[in-house]
């Protein structure tokens, strides 16, 4: 099963060049977003490169640097306490919620990443 995991997320990481309206190679990003309407395999191939990617992901990071590794395109939420702020930013596609903690002091430090079940 692991060999299969590895086998899929290096086949959907591959690059894609292909040729822009000027003549010029541009290549394509490896990692493609789908929207929520998309068929099943499609999501599942995602979730898959969500864990890949999610993996990357620790605590402690800042949130500029979560979304350099997985991109702007999130929804996020917050919730005010007497310390604090804690935001979670949740990436349909890919599958995962990032959990932030931000305090007057520090900026968003990522304290908890969770991931959605890859087929739903």
């Amino acid at each position: 099963m692991c060999s299969l995991f590895a086998t899929l997320a290096i086949v959907v990481a591959v690059p894609e060049v292909t040729r822009g309206p000027d003549g010029e190679s541009a290549v394509r990003p490896a990692f493609r977003r789908f929207n929520a309407e998309t068929d099943r395999s499609s999501r599942v191939v995602q979730r898959l490169c969500g864990r890949v990617l999610g993996a990357m992901i620790r605590e402690g990071m800042a949130m500029s640097d979560v979304e350099q590794v997985l991109g702007s395109g999130f929804n996020m939420g917050a919730c005010l306490n007497a310390s604090g702020i804690t935001l979670w930013c949740e990436y349909y596609d890919l599958g995962i919620i990032v959990v932030c903690y931000q305090n007057s002091m520090t900026a968003a430090r990522v304290t908890d990443i969770r991931f959605w079940p890859i087929v739903d």
